[in-house]
């Protein structure tokens, strides 16, 4: 086939491999567009486009909010006639310890509270609750009018303190809670003090430290702590934490107003036009007209209306009625699409007609934490000291001296009076507990934490614990029974150590009998200890040693520790025995 050129027009040839092309002509442009193969197709002019479908009006189901936790936020609330703080219901992790009772340990555990609502306020924050109780935000939807102008503070607090009545109030309850308080007042003063963690100190006496109860008043079983040298812990310093979530300050109010601006001209090429209104300052209530074609819609009111109801008050403007498709682009912005017998148009801009009220002061909001709030307070030991006082009694102690000082008990506590003060603040007996689980999550038991033996102070002589101390158990139905604690001779403890024996009541003398045989000192068989009168006498096989008398209730001793013995024979003299206490 010959190379291909241009021609003016185009044949097909047949050939035995099918149809071929004839272009072997002089060449003119096509007077038509495209290429045809032969012949051209006639242009026919193009349809009409089908009229814009308006998008179909859906009214929307009620917004839900979904604040972060303890967002701070302004707003209006149909009715009122000034704006209020909502806040949003949140969580908070806390700890809670002994102070200022701590005795045998540091004690702190974690808790959790849902804080729902304000706890403590200045007299200026005055509540406006709602009815929702599905809301997150606090008093059920509603919020907290201020009165004024000036900062406030939204807070989160808590004091590491037991339940004490030197305390009181607020502090008793053991919880955190949320205030809001305007700057420089009492409430203010109160919460803004010196926080941080609560410190205790210990106090150990070299000597030993006399008449501890067993039985505290509280009903607990403490035993003296540390073999009884060792005082309670003293609270030093009241722990608090106070956290700042939100900062208020009321701002002169923006004037509210509204402007139609146009976003797209309509056109041919460019397509349907759109205008954009937009509602700007701090709205208290109002409404708005729109005019076009010298004519005026019904009011739309942007507090209380939405998208849709601006589409319908639009549409009874006969000129627009159908022609328009309106939606909400952001909060007090809606974009109005001209559509229909009105769609490609350049329409004349809307004016609107303004009967807004604005609110004299607006609030704003300088959000500090969101969330899930974590006010832990640590309680850590402040130092150790020692004293060298003989015969300290109970009533003596450091730390029931603090706890009974007068005329103001724990007057140690360097920040006892800045608790009162926090104690004292008035709670909002209020629209619900904040309280998630009041209890410790988990059982905590102390009594791990006490260094004790029973008994006391073991290795003093007038103390019921020492080596071969022996007690009387009980006297009934006129017999007596004794025990005798556990103790060696030549490092070897008597077979029957942990045997009580009973004997009529009556005055008796209390041995250990300490056996020879073959050359071993003291032998198992027969080493042990028994009551009865006389002490028997020594023979080489056996020596006895007098360990106590008793009378009924009445035991002298004799022995008061453990032994180390000799035995020694010459000739044919009977051995003689010698014991030394170790």
């Amino acid at each position: 086939m010959n190379s291909i050129q241009p021609g003016d027009g185009y044949t097909f040839s047949a050939s035995s491999s099918g149809f071929t092309l004839d272009v072997n002509k002089p060449w003119t442009p096509p007077q038509d567009s495209g290429l045809m193969l032969g012949f051209s197709l006639p242009k026919f002019p193009k349809p009409p486009l089908p009229p814009d479908i308006p998008g179909i009006p859906v009214v929307p189901l009620t917004a839900r909010d979904n604040p972060l936790q303890f967002q701070c936020r302004t707003a209006s609330i149909a009715g009122t006639d000034t704006p209020v703080i909502q806040i949003a219901m949140g969580s908070v992790t806390y700890t809670q310890s002994e102070m200022p009772f701590i005795k045998t340990g540091p004690f702190t555990d974690h808790r959790q509270a849902y804080m729902n609502f304000v706890a403590v306020k200045s007299a200026d924050v005055t509540p406006a609750p709602l009815a929702d109780a599905t809301s997150p935000w606090m008093l059920g939807g509603g919020g907290y009018a201020l009165t004024g102008s000036g900062r406030w503070y939204v807070t989160l607090s808590k004091w590491d303190v037991k339940a004490a009545a030197a305390i009181g109030g607020i502090v008793n309850l053991e919880t955190p809670w949320v205030s809001f308080v305007k700057d420089g007042s009492d409430e203010f003063d109160a919460l803004f003090v010196d926080s941080g963690p609560s410190l205790y100190q210990n106090t150990t006496n070299v000597q030993k430290m006399e008449g501890y109860e067993d039985v505290e008043s509280e009903g607990e079983t403490l035993l003296d702590w540390g073999h009884c040298h060792t005082t309670y812990f003293n609270p030093r310093f009241l722990g608090n934490h106070v956290r700042v979530l939100a900062i208020i300050d009321s701002i002169p109010a923006v004037p509210a107003t509204a402007a139609v601006t146009v976003l797209r001209e309509g056109g041919a090429t460019a397509g349907n036009e759109v205008q954009q209104l937009t509602f700007l300052g701090n709205y208290k209530s109002g409404t708005v007209t729109l005019n076009h074609s010298a004519a005026t819609s019904a009011p739309f009111n942007p507090g209380t209306q939405n998208a849709y109801d601006l589409q319908v008050c639009l549409e009874t403007i006969p000129a627009l009625n159908g022609n328009v498709f309106v939606q909400s682009v952001a909060p007090g912005v809606y974009q109005i699409e001209f559509t229909n017998v009105l769609r490609n148009t350049n329409v004349t801009p809307l004016t609107v007609n303004s009967a807004l009220v604005t609110f004299s002061n607006w609030y704003q909001v300088t959000q500090m934490h969101v969330g899930s709030q974590d006010i832990v307070i640590p309680c850590e030991l402040n130092a150790t000291f020692l004293m060298n006082k003989e015969g300290v009694t109970e009533a003596e102690d450091p730390y029931y001296l603090n706890a009974n000082s007068t005329p103001t008990p724990w007057a140690d506590i360097s920040n006892i009076e800045a608790a009162r003060t926090a104690g004292a603040l008035a709670f909002i007996p209020a629209f619900a507990t904040p309280v998630v689980n009041d209890t410790v999550p988990r059982a905590f038991d102390t009594v791990p934490l006490k260094y004790s033996e029973e008994g006391g102070c073991t290795g003093d002589a007038d103390d019921n614990m020492h080596p071969f101390k022996v007690n009387h158990v009980e006297t009934s139905g006129g017999n007596s029974t004794y025990s005798i604690v556990s103790g060696t001779v030549n490092n070897v403890v008597p077979g029957n150590i942990t045997d009580e024996i009973t004997v009529s009541t009556g005055e008796y003398e209390v041995w250990i009998k300490v056996p020879y045989a073959s050359g071993v000192f003291p032998a198992t068989t027969g080493f042990e200890w028994d009551i009865g009168t006389p002490v028997p006498s020594d023979t080489d096989a056996e020596g006895y040693v007098r360990v106590a008398t008793v009378d009924g209730a009445t035991v002298t001793q004799y022995v008061t520790g453990s032994l180390w013995g000799d035995r020694i024979k010459m000739g044919d003299e009977t051995a003689t025995y010698y014991y030394a206490r170790i």
